[in-house]
């Protein structure tokens, strides 16, 4: 008598229980390994890429191998409906410049790989591993619609601001390619500061669905914000570079 007592009860208490329901992901999410070492690296982020309503999957694989520096060397982008595609490269990605992120906002939640999203378009900025020489990689993927491919893939040294600088409705890409570097010391007649290289800043622009330079753009911003002596670093031009950071550099015969 006891026994079936016993049983009823766990029967009714059973019953009692709350049942548990799997929550849905959010349309913008990011999924990823608890405790997560570069050896088993793999990242899956959902997000509406070209604003269609629909969740698109972006995955990111193939990690450094034991040794190796960087985190990932593929990344796989699947449209709802629309192209999907792999890219690798023969170097490492890493993580977003920090700086780069302190002048722009990221559109997904993911330290590794930068999303622009305008209207039906978009552009995801992928970040090469800073070596002691410098950046070897620095790439960008153009999608328009259902469509996207890769438009830019080049060692980028000091990736800016992906804006629309110009308020002509599309992102302008500002950069520059190298860092100057410090050749000489001050200049008494000039005042405070120290000789260096020319290297300019690099404005690209998304013409007929690939990244091209915009050299009228580049001369404005650098004859605004540096010196315009031309659309390519040249070691062998001397500029001046006040102490006074409020003085635009001179170039220096």
């Amino acid at each position: 008598m006891k026994l079936n007592y016993l049983f009823f009860s766990l029967i009714i208490i059973s019953a009692c229980q709350p049942s548990v329901q799997p929550t849905a992901l959010p349309a913008d999410s990011i999924s990823m390994a608890e405790d997560t070492v570069a050896a088993d690296f793999h990242e899956v982020i959902t997000t509406d890429l070209n604003n269609d309503g629909k969740i698109d999957t972006l995955t990111l694989s193939k990690p450094a191998e034991e040794g190796d520096l960087g985190t990932f060397q593929k990344i796989e982008i699947s449209l709802n409906g629309g192209d999907r595609k792999s890219f690798e490269t023969n170097n490492m990605w890493d993580v977003v410049d920090e700086s780069f992120l302190q002048e722009n906002e990221n559109a997904v939640e993911s330290s590794h790989f930068f999303v622009y999203k305008d209207n039906n378009h978009f552009e995801i900025l992928l970040f090469g591993y800073i070596y002691g020489a410098g950046r070897s990689d620095f790439n960008i993927i153009y999608g328009q619609g259902t469509h996207f491919k890769m438009v830019f893939d080049d060692a980028i040294q000091t990736p800016m601001k992906l804006q629309d600088m110009d308020l002509d409705g599309k992102p302008e890409f500002l950069c520059r390619k190298t860092d100057y570097e410090i050749t000489g010391g001050a200049i008494d007649s000039l005042g405070p500061g120290q000789v260096g290289t020319y290297d300019p800043f690099s404005v690209f622009t998304i013409k007929n669905d690939t990244m091209v330079l915009d050299e009228a753009a580049s001369r404005r911003y650098n004859e605004q914000h540096y010196i315009w002596l031309g659309k390519e670093a040249n070691p062998t031009l001397r500029v001046y570079y006040f102490e006074d950071e409020n003085k635009l550099p001179v170039e220096v015969k």
